[in-house]
C-alpha cells in the first residue's frame, strides 16, 4: 500500500487513494494478529520474518511526476501514510535508492516518494512458523498429502478423499464441518470439485510472473529499499516494474521483475 501504484490510480484530475488505505488497513491487521500470537508464546522472534525495509514510489516522465504529486498530497495527510516524503532532487533520490540512481541521465524528469515505516515479509518463513503454532494448539498439519475430492453431503458436512503423495500411498477420506481452501491458485481445482455456484465461469491462464534474483553482496549493499514503478498505460497490471531488496531464508537479495512466464498446463 505504501508504494504499489494499482492501489492509487487516476480519477479524473485527481487520484483515488481508498484501495491503499483499505489495504494498509488490512496490513495493520494482519500485524496485530502476529503481535497478539507473540505474546501467547506461539510465534518466537517477529525478525525471522519480518524485516523494516523502507519503500518507494518511482516516476518517470512529467505525466507520472504528476500523478505521484496528487498520490503524495493525499496519502501523506491520512495517520496510516504519515512520515511519506517527496523529491525530485537527485542527492536526496540518490541516498534513497543509490543503485537505481546510478549513471542516470541528469535531465531525465524522475520522481520518488519515500516510506521509511516500510517492511519486508519473508511468508515463506511466516508460514512454518504458523503450521508449528497450529500444532503447538492440537492442530494437525499433514504434508505431502493432497485433496483429490470433495463433497457437500445432504447433512450439510464435507466429505473429502485425500491422497498421500510420499512412498505409503494411500487415500483416506476426512468430515468436517468447515472446509477452507486456501492453496493458491491450486484452490481452483478444489472450488471446482466442490461444486459451489460461486466458482462457475472462474477459469486460470497458463501465465505468472517471474522475477530475476541477485545475491551479490556488493551490489545488494546499494539498493536497501523496496521500489515500485508506474505500468506503461495499456500495460497489463502484472507489468508494474519492481526492484525489490528481501531478505529470503535469512539471506539478503534483490528481486527484478516481473517478467512473463508461462506454462502449457491450462486449469479449467
Amino acid at each position: 500500500a505504501l508504494c504499489e501504484p494499482n492501489y492509487t490510480p487516476s480519477k479524473g484530475l485527481s487520484v483515488d487513494v481508498s484501495k491503499a488505505i483499505a489495504v494498509n488497513e488490512n496490513w495493520q491487521l494482519s500485524r496485530q494478529y502476529w503481535a497478539y500470537l507473540r505474546t501467547q508464546g506461539l510465534l518466537k522472534d517477529p525478525q525471522t520474518f519480518i524485516d523494516n525495509t523502507p519503500h518507494c514510489t518511482f516516476a518517470y516522465g512529467r505525466d507520472q511526476i504528476d500523478w505521484l504529486k496528487k498520490r503524495f498530497a493525499l496519502l501523506s495527510k491520512h495517520p496510516l501514510f504519515e512520515g511519506m516524503k517527496y523529491s525530485e532532487d537527485r542527492q536526496v533520490m540518490k541516498q534513497w535508492c543509490p543503485l537505481m540512481m546510478q549513471g542516470r541521465d541528469p535531465n531525465e524528469k524522475v520522481a520518488l516518494t519515500y516510506s521509511e515505516e516500510g517492511t519486508d515479509v519473508d511468508f515463506g518463513a511466516l508460514t512454518k512458523d504458523l503450521g508449528k503454532a497450529f500444532m503447538k494448539l492440537g492442530g494437525n498439519l499433514q504434508l505431502f498429502h493432497t485433496v483429490t475430492a470433495l463433497k457437500k453431503e445432504q447433512s450439510g458436512r464435507w466429505l473429502l478423499t485425500v491422497s498421500r503423495n510420499d512412498l505409503g500411498a494411500k487415500s483416506s477420506q476426512v468430515r468436517s464441518k468447515f472446509v477452507f481452501c486456501g492453496a493458491g491458485g491450486w484452490a481452483l481445482l478444489l472450488l471446482q470439485k466442490s461444486s459451489i455456484p460461486e466458482i462457475r465461469g472462474f477459469m486460470g491462464f497458463p501465465i505468472s510472473g517471474e522475477f530475476l534474483v541477485c545475491q551479490k553482496p556488493e551490489v545488494v549493499s546499494q539498493h536497501p529499499t523496496k521500489v515500485y514503478g508506474k505500468a506503461a498505460i495499456g500495460a497489463p497490471p502484472m507489468s508494474v516494474p519492481h526492484l525489490d531488496k528481501r531478505i529470503i531464508g535469512g539471506k539478503h537479495m534483490l528481486l527484478f521483475g516481473p517478467f512473463a512466464g508461462f506454462s502449457p498446463r491450462y486449469l479449467k
